[in-house]
C-alpha cells in the first residue's frame, strides 16, 4: 500500500472521529419521563348559559373547581371535566351558580345543564338527581334548568329502605319522592303483601318494622326488591298519615317524581290514580289526599284500531299542542266545525298542572307518521315569560313503552335535541320521531 493511500485512509479516520466528537457534544440529554397521573374518578358535565355571563363552581368533597370565580359558561355548550383521586360520590357534590343576576345588557342570567356523568359512566345522565330545595319546582331543576341561582345538590342514590334477602331477584319498585312537611309516611302494596311489613313485625335482619316508609322534605329514593317481576296493576301506594303536621303546622302532601317498576327505566308516575280525584294533580305526582292510590294500566286497544296518549304540561299554562296522525289533525284545524257543532281552536291547551290527551285512531298508529306541533310558542322580552312544553310520557297503540325519548326536530342544536329527548319542547313548530 503506497503512502498516498495510507494518507487518504488516515484523513477519513480523522474526519469520522471529528464528526463523532461533535455529535457527542451536541447530544441533548432528555429528562426522565414522568408517568401521566391517572385519575380514579371523574365528574363531567355539559352546560350552557343564556347570556354568556354565567359562571358555575363545582364542589367535590369540599374542593372547589376551578376556583371561587367559577367556570365561564358561554351561550354554546361548555364541557367541564374534572378528574379525582377517588370515585365521585354524588352526595358530596354541589353546583354553585355564582353568575351575576343580570348581564351587561340587563338580561337575566340562567344556566341550562345538558348532561352530568360521573366516573366515566355515560349510560346514566345524573342530571335527573339535581336538587335545589323543597320550594323549588323539581320539574325545572331535574331537567337542568338552573333558574334559581345559588347552590344545588344531588339526591341520595341510596335507598331509604330495602327489604333484605331479595338480592338478584327480578322484580323491583323504585319510587323517588318527598314530603311537604318532611313527616309524611307511605306504604307500598303489591297484591296482598305490604311493604314495609305491618308495624311490630320482626324483619329478617332482626329489626322490628315501623310499618311505613318515612319521607323527608328532601327527595329520596325508596327501593324495594321483589322475588318476582311486578305487575303494575297489583301495585298501590298508601298515603296513610294525611293530616297537618302538629309540630310544623304544615299540610302533609307527598310529591312523587318517578315510579319505575322492574328496572325498565319507564316512569309511570302519570298513571297514578285515586278514584274521584283530580287527575291534573296526579299526573305530576302530587298526592294531596290520604288513602290508597293505584296505578292504572294502559287501556287495551281494540284490534285494528290505534291510540296516542300524551301526558304533558305547559310552562305558562296556555301552551297549544296539535297532534297529526298520518296527515289527520287532532283536534281539527282551527275554524273547522266539529261533530258537536262547536268550532275547533286547532290545539289542545296544556295546563301548567298537567294534561292528558288521548286520541283514538281508525288504524294502528305508525310512529314514523306521528307529528306533534307546538302551535303558539312565544317569548316576551319584557316579562321574560317563555312558553315551553314539557312532555312526560307518550304511549302508542296501548303499548307500555314511553316513546318520548325518540322525539326529534331537524335543525336544532345538539344540546337542544338532548333536552327534547327528555321531553322539553322549547321551540315552536313541528316535531317528529326517530
Amino acid at each position: 500500500m503506497n503512502s498516498k493511500v495510507i494518507g487518504a485512509l488516515l484523513c477519513i479516520i480523522i474526519v469520522i472521529a471529528i464528526i463523532s466528537l461533535k455529535s457527542k457534544k451536541e447530544e441533548v440529554v432528555l429528562p426522565p419521563v414522568t408517568p401521566e397521573h391517572v385519575f380514579v374518578g371523574q365528574f363531567e358535565m355539559n352546560v350552557k348559559g343564556y347570556t354568556g355571563a354565567e359562571r358555575l363552581c363545582v364542589v367535590i368533597d369540599g374542593v372547589t373547581y376551578p376556583n371561587k370565580e367559577g367556570y365561564e359558561i358561554g351561550t354554546g355548550v361548555t364541557n367541564i371535566s374534572i378528574g379525582t383521586d377517588s370515585l365521585v360520590d354524588l352526595s358530596k357534590v354541589k353546583l354553585i351558580d355564582v353568575s351575576p343576576t343580570k348581564d351587561a345588557d340587563g338580561s337575566d342570567t340562567n344556566i341550562r345543564v345538558q348532561s352530568i356523568y360521573i366516573n366515566k359512566n355515560v349510560n346514566e345522565n345524573m342530571r335527573k338527581f339535581l336538587y335545589k330545595d323543597k320550594f323549588t319546582d323539581f320539574n325545572y331543576v331535574s331537567n337542568g334548568l338552573l333558574f334559581f341561582g345559588g347552590e344545588y345538590t344531588f339526591l341520595s342514590a341510596s335507598p331509604l329502605d330495602a327489604p333484605v334477602g331479595y338480592t338478584g331477584d327480578p322484580g323491583s319498585i323504585e319510587i323517588l319522592a318527598r314530603g311537604d312537611s318532611g313527616s309524611e309516611e307511605i306504604r307500598v302494596l303489591v297484591g296482598d303483601v305490604t311493604y314495609p311489613a305491618p308495624y311490630g313485625t320482626l324483619n329478617e335482619d332482626g329489626t322490628v318494622s315501623n310499618g311505613a316508609y318515612k319521607l323527608t322534605a328532601k327527595e329520596g329514593r325508596l327501593f324495594i326488591r321483589l322475588p318476582q317481576v311486578v305487575d303494575f296493576s297489583k301495585v298501590q301506594i298508601h298515603f296513610w298519615n294525611k293530616t297537618v303536621d302538629p309540630d310544623t303546622l304544615l299540610d302533609r302532601n307527598v310529591r312523587v317524581r318517578s315510579i319505575i317498576l322492574n328496572g325498565d327505566g319507564v316512569n309511570i308516575r302519570s298513571r297514578l290514580m285515586q278514584l274521584g280525584k283530580d287527575t291534573n294533580y296526579l299526573l305530576y305526582g302530587s298526592l294531596i289526599w290520604g288513602g290508597y292510590y293505584h296505578i292504572t294500566p294502559i287501556p287495551p286497544v281494540v284490534a285494528n284500531l290505534g291510540r296516542v296518549e300524551i301526558n304533558a304540561f305547559g310552562q305558562t299554562g296556555v301552551e297549544g299542542l296539535r297532534v297529526s296522525v298520518d296527515g289527520t289533525s287532532y283536534p281539527a284545524l282551527a275554524g273547522n266545525v266539529l261533530d258537536d257543532g262547536t268550532v275547533s281552536t286547532g290545539s289542545y291547551v296544556l295546563s301548567d298542572m298537567g294534561t292528558r290527551i288521548v286520541i283514538d285512531t281508525p288504524k294502528p298508529v305508525d310512529l314514523s307518521k306521528l307529528r306533534l306541533i307546538f302551535t303558539n310558542d312565544s317569548y316576551d322580552p319584557v316579562t321574560k315569560i317563555d312558553r315551553e312544553i314539557r312532555i312526560q310520557s307518550i304511549y302508542i297503540n296501548g303499548l307500555p313503552s314511553n316513546v318520548v325519548s325518540r322525539l326529534f326536530r331537524s335543525g336544532v342544536t345538539a344540546d337542544a335535541l338532548a333536552s327534547l329527548r327528555n321531553g322539553s319542547m322549547s321551540v315552536g313548530g313541528e316535531y317528529s320521531f326517530v
